[in-house]
């Protein structure tokens, strides 16, 4: 035992005096941002799948017009994959259900990440990079009035009305002949 303790010790030290060292490669995060914008405002998240790092923020509330952000940072290469949708919420309003499908591909250059962002609408396969992920959230149709087969004109009704009335008022308020 006292022998192979003994080598043991020999070898790390020839190996320390050699220069050979064991230690894991860093890099520099990568970073990414995932810009969205919705029409009339809401809520836009981020999901990402099973071993993707997840952003600061997975919701963003946003106004309309406003841009919002999902940052994204990346320390090791690899293909990361993303979902990109709208939450309802309890406004009168027909909400955009796009669903975006986001692939992010980190690479090693010599010892430096870079990555490459592409994503997919819906259905439609995978695309070129995509500037911003855009929701189109719609105010309902207004229901028409419907209509009836009765052109009678409104002014002529009340007119009508208003002479009834007045004949009524004028019958009712004769005095009556009582028989003596």
């Amino acid at each position: 035992m006292k022998k192979t303790l003994i080598f043991c010790i020999i070898v790390i030290i020839a190996a320390g005096l050699s220069g050979f060292s064991v230690h894991a490669h860093y890099y520099e995060p990568v970073k990414v941002e995932i810009e969205t914008e919705i029409t009339l405002g809401g809520l836009v998240t981020i999901i990402p799948d099973t071993d993707c790092p997840v952003p600061p923020k997975t919701e963003l509330n946003l106004k309309s017009g406003e841009i919002g952000v999902f940052s994204l940072g990346f320390t090791k290469a690899g293909v990361y994959s993303y979902t990109v949708k709208t939450l309802p919420d309890n406004r009168n309003l027909k909400f955009d259900t796009t669903v975006y499908r986001v692939k992010i591909y980190v690479t090693d250059e010599d010892g430096t990440l870079s990555a490459v962002m592409i994503v997919a609408r819906g259905s439609e396969k995978y695309g070129a990079d995509s500037s911003r992920l855009m929701f189109v959230n719609t105010e309902p149709e207004s229901s028409p009035v419907p209509k009836t087969k009765d052109n009678t004109d409104i002014k002529t009704f009340f007119s009508l009305a208003m002479l009834v009335s007045a004949g009524l008022l004028i019958l009712s308020g004769r005095p009556e002949k009582k028989n003596v």
